[in-house]
C-alpha cells in the first residue's frame, strides 16, 4: 500500500512537470505573439515567468528524486522481511519434523524397574 501511494504521488509529480511544460510552451507561443508590443515588459513577465516555473521543476525533481529514493529503500526493506519469513517457515517447519521425529520414539520409562533377580534355591 506504500508503495502504492509512492507511486502514485510520483505519477503525479510527473504530470504536474508535464503541465509545466506544456503552460511554458503556451507561455512561449503568446510570447512570440506579442513581441510587437510592449517588448520589454513582455519579456520582464516572461523571464518571471520561466524563473518560477523552473523553481517549480526543480522543486518536483527533487520530490522525485526523493520519492523514488524511498521508494528503493521501502523495496529493500520488503525484501529483507521476505526473505525472514522465509527463514522463519524454514526453522517452524524443522521444528514440526523434529517434534513429529520425537514423537516416534518410544519413551524409556523412568526411573528404570527394577530387574527381576533369581530366588536362592
Amino acid at each position: 500500500a506504500e508503495m502504492q501511494h509512492l507511486n502514485d504521488r510520483f505519477a503525479s509529480y510527473i504530470e504536474k512537470v508535464r503541465f509545466l511544460e506544456q503552460q511554458n510552451k503556451v507561455l512561449a507561443a503568446e510570447l512570440g505573439r506579442l513581441k510587437g508590443q510592449e517588448p520589454g515588459r513582455i519579456n520582464d513577465l516572461f523571464e518571471q515567468e520561466m524563473r518560477e516555473l523552473r523553481r517549480q521543476v526543480d522543486a518536483l525533481t527533487n520530490e522525485k528524486v526523493r520519492v523514488e529514493v524511498e521508494r528503493d529503500n521501502l523495496g529493500d526493506d520488503l525484501q529483507k522481511l521476505k526473505q525472514r519469513l522465509h527463514e522463519e517457515i524454514q526453522l517452524k517447519e524443522e521444528a514440526e519434523h523434529n517434534l513429529a521425529a520425537f514423537r516416534q520414539v518410544r519413551p524409556v520409562p523412568w526411573p528404570p524397574s527394577p530387574t527381576p533377580t533369581l530366588a536362592p534355591h
